[in-house]
């Protein structure tokens, strides 16, 4: 009895001593488990920003290719689909009013060439787009008139950024 508590408490602590041994190292070794890390957090949810090193950002496109990016515009969250067809940031009425536009106080006066054909829009400024650590202050904006399901990230935000590029299914963008 007397022996077989010896070995239990022993097996304790080796399990203790091993935790405490991978913690060491795994701290030790942090710089080098990032990029690991951050990969990882981008497979498993795209659409978010994962900030890597350098001021940069990392969203991992979804299963259609596409890239639907989570940002804070004005301190409301809106889904953005990257469109480098799209020369402006276009917000979809739903998410116009989230981040505090009243449509009966715009002007739908800008007319608009789309893949569908003619439209019309309300030029907004936004204040801030906040993707993770990539923050682009008073940005030109439309807000459609036609229904449209998701907001667009047009390339007037590519264009204030320091870079962006694709590789791998994996968009990068560098303040």
């Amino acid at each position: 009895m007397a022996g077989s508590l010896h070995v239990k408490w022993l097996r304790h602590g080796l399990i203790w001593a091993g935790s405490g041994l991978v913690l060491i190292v795994g701290y030790g070794y942090r710089t080098e488990f990032m990029p690991l890390w951050t990969r990882t957090l981008a497979e498993l949810m795209p659409g978010r920003a994962i900030e890597i090193p350098a001021g940069s950002a990392i969203v991992r496109a979804g299963k259609d290719s596409h890239f639907r990016i989570d940002a804070t515009v004005d301190g409301a969250r809106v889904r953005f689909l990257l469109d480098t067809g799209a020369s402006m940031v276009v917000l979809n009425r739903r998410d116009a009013v989230n981040v505090g536009f009243g449509l009966d106080k715009l002007a739908f006066t800008q007319r608009t060439q789309t893949a569908n054909g003619v439209g019309t829009g309300a030029p907004v400024t936004l204040r801030e787009i906040r993707i993770g650590p990539i923050v682009v202050k008073n940005i030109r904006a439309m807000v459609n008139r036609t229904p449209m399901f998701t907001s667009l990230l047009g390339v007037n935000f590519l264009d204030r950024l320091s870079g962006y590029s694709v590789k791998d299914s994996a968009l990068t963008l560098t303040q």
